[in-house]
């Protein structure tokens, strides 16, 4: 409405309400899509990735703890079900967090509660199909969160710039108009070395 307001055509305010439209609705497909893919690739880890049961311990014996689990593999190889000591780098978060997703799939240290990582080599494969596909699913979930975040970008950007520029033809247009005035100044004109004449100058400027 600025740039109507100044005298502009309709092309630059449709160009700028296009590039509105287009960036929130692609920010809500993608934050939808985002959010659908995060849903799904935790579901896929909490079918596939085990931590394992460590209570009931007694004795020496954890009766609960499966041997194909995150837990399972460090008693298997570390005598231990606690990953907290300064021996590993990474510790598993107490509840799903964010961090808790990002890590069963980032870090070898985790490798053990894949399901399908006991079907095969342990010695030598790390990255199993499953943890592989979770990988995958976990980038594209990002990649469109990511793009949602940039179309807001984009929107906010193209507000300053709409904004921006419609000040300037705005101010532009006003004294435009300011200038399109009528005036009248009266002043005394010298006549003669000791007569003055009275003077009424009219002006319009256009």
């Amino acid at each position: 409405m600025g740039q109507r307001y100044a005298g502009s055509g309709w092309v630059k305010p449709i160009i700028y309400l296009a590039v509105e439209a287009a960036s929130w609705a692609g920010y809500f497909k993608y934050h939808t899509d985002g959010n659908d893919k995060t849903d799904e690739f935790k579901a896929f880890a909490d079918a596939h990735w085990f931590e394992g049961d460590t209570t009931g311990f007694v004795d020496g014996v954890y009766p609960n703890l499966a041997d194909t689990t995150y837990r399972g593999w460090l008693l298997l190889n570390y005598q231990v079900v606690d990953d907290s000591s300064s021996e590993f780098t990474e510790k598993l978060p107490n509840t799903k967090t964010q961090q808790y997703y990002e890590m069963i799939g980032k870090y070898d240290q985790f490798r053990g509660g894949w399901d399908d990582y006991w079907a095969g080599d342990t010695a030598t494969v790390y990255v199993t199909a499953n943890r592989n596909h979770y990988m995958d699913m976990r980038k594209d979930a990002n990649d469109m969160l990511d793009m949602a975040k940039n179309l807001m970008i984009l929107s906010m950007v193209n507000h300053l710039v709409s904004a921006f520029e419609a000040a300037i033809t705005a101010g532009r247009h006003n004294r435009q108009i300011a200038d399109d005035t009528w005036s009248v100044k009266a002043s005394l004109k010298k006549y003669a070395a000791n007569e003055n004449i009275p003077m009424v100058t009219v002006t319009h400027r256009f």
